[in-house]
């Protein structure tokens, strides 16, 4: 993910199971929510089709203002 000077992140989006293939959107910071997972993590959970992704959510404390803050790895735009 990098921030833009208007405010706004690009983020890349891999696909499953490739990773290395996927989507750049440029979106609104406010509309990204940072995941508290490793990347090793996020990739395994990928590269299976999703299978894993209830104990990535499992570890987020998701608060509900639009600007939650967590990890470094994975991203879930909204």
């Amino acid at each position: 993910m990098e921030g833009n000077d208007n405010g706004s992140v690009t983020v890349f989006v891999p696909s499953s199971p490739a990773i290395t293939v996927g989507t750049v959107y440029i979106v609104k910071r406010s509309r990204v929510t940072i995941l508290e997972a490793g990347t090793m993590e996020i990739a395994d959970c990928l590269s299976q089709w999703g299978i894993g992704s209830r104990k990535i959510l499992d570890k987020q404390h998701f608060e509900k203002s639009e600007n939650s803050q967590g990890g470094q790895s994975g991203l879930i735009p909204s």
